[in-house]
This record gives structure tokens, C-alpha cells and sequence, in this order.
């Protein structure tokens, strides 16, 4: 369980923590702020866990931040989207939830069968991964332009558009995850009261079925 959560942890937050760690001081080498030769750069080891453990703060300190930064990209909840689309692809199933009741069902999930909610969990890691990747890329974009302005060399004017474009494709990306999260714990829940008779009969149930029709 705690490795699970220790990967869960690198991917949510370590990595995009990392990420905008080194888009923010970049940005602030472009604004003259800081003074960074990054090619110069040799950590030692010492320095190297500080770092780690400044991405993982950075990453949790900057949640919030990714979750506003998302609805730019999709306004309504992930959430109601996702159950819309189950209801849409699954309409002989009677739903007595709502979307709002995401976090009792994941509990309920976790208590069932950890295994299936650490794999449901992943989708989510994923999730917030792109969602705070694609804030730090547009942090990098503004630091590129910045550079263009300055220097006026087109080679920044290009790492600037190029992230932006992956700004837009990360956020689009997190927020199809999101949805996959969501649609999982919704699925996985309805799942749990079918019953293997209900869905497949035998040869023989079909005939007494048919010969009690026709009996009627």
C-alpha cells in the first residue's frame, strides 16, 4: 500500500511539481529576476533529494492552481460528464446516484477491492499529472516570449507557440482522463450488483421459458 501510494504521489505530484519548479525559475531567469545557468547545473546528491522533496511541496501547493487552470479547458464538472455518458451507453441500468457521490462510491471501491481502486486511482495520478504539466507549460510559453521580446531570436517565438500548443493538448488530455476516472467508479459501482444469471442463461432455462409461454 505504500508503494502505491508513493507512485501515486510521483505522478500526481512529483513530476509536475518538478516541472513547474523549473518552468517558474526559468520564467524568472527571462525577467531578469534570477540569474540561472541551467547548463551548469550539477546537483549532488544532497541537493538532488531537496529538490525532490521542493517538486513534491510545489506540486501539492499548485493543485488548487491546476484545478482553476482546467476549467479554461472544460468548464462543467468531469464528474457530471462522466456519469452523463454512462447513463447515455448504459440506459437499462436504473441509477440512484449522482455524480456528486463520486467520493462515497470510491470508498466503497476501496473497501470492495483495494487492487481495483489502486488501479482507478492511476487514472487519476494521470490526471492531475497533465492537468499541472499544462499550467507549467504555459509558465514556460510566457518565459519564451519573453525571450523573443528581448532578444528578438525566432527560435524562442517557436519554443513559445510549441508550448502553448502543449499547454492546450495536456489540459485537453487531463481532463479526458478525469472523465475516465470518473466513469470507472461509476461503472465498477453499477457493476457490483449484476449477478452472472441475470446476464447470461443457458440452453435449457430458454426452452422452459419458451415452453411456459406457450403453455399460457
Amino acid at each position: 500500500m505504500n508503494v502505491k501510494a508513493n507512485v501515486y504521489d510521483f505522478f500526481a505530484y512529483i513530476i509536475p511539481g518538478g516541472f513547474i519548479l523549473l518552468a517558474g525559475l526559468y520564467a524568472m531567469n527571462a525577467f531578469g529576476i534570477l540569474k540561472i545557468d541551467f547548463l551548469a547545473l550539477a546537483p549532488t546528491t544532497l541537493q538532488s533529494i531537496v529538490m525532490l522533496g521542493a517538486a513534491y511541496i510545489m506540486g501539492l501547493l499548485f493543485e488548487p492552481i491546476g484545478r482553476w487552470w482546467s476549467r479554461l479547458f472544460k468548464p462543467k464538472g468531469n464528474a457530471e460528464l462522466a456519469l452523463v455518458e454512462f447513463k447515455k451507453f448504459h440506459p437499462s441500468f436504473h441509477i440512484d446516484f449522482e455524480a456528486a457521490d463520486w467520493t462515497i462510491l470510491f470508498a466503497f471501491l476501496k473497501r470492495q477491492n483495494l487492487d481495483v481502486a489502486s488501479d482507478i486511482e492511476r487514472v487519476n495520478a494521470s490526471s492531475i499529472m497533465l492537468r499541472n504539466i499544462s499550467f507549467g507549460f504555459m509558465l514556460l510559453a510566457v518565459a519564451e516570449i519573453t525571450y523573443f521580446a528581448k532578444l528578438l531570436l525566432p527560435l524562442h517565438l517557436f519554443f513559445g507557440i510549441a508550448a502553448i500548443v502543449l499547454s492546450i493538448i495536456s489540459g485537453k488530455e487531463s481532463d479526458k482522463f478525469a472523465q475516465w476516472f470518473f466513469l470507472a467508479i461509476f461503472e465498477n459501482i453499477t457493476s457490483q450488483t449484476l449477478v452472472l444469471s441475470d446476464l447470461v442463461k443457458s440452453a435449457n432455462s430458454q426452452g422452459k421459458d419458451q415452453q411456459s409461454d406457450l403453455t399460457v
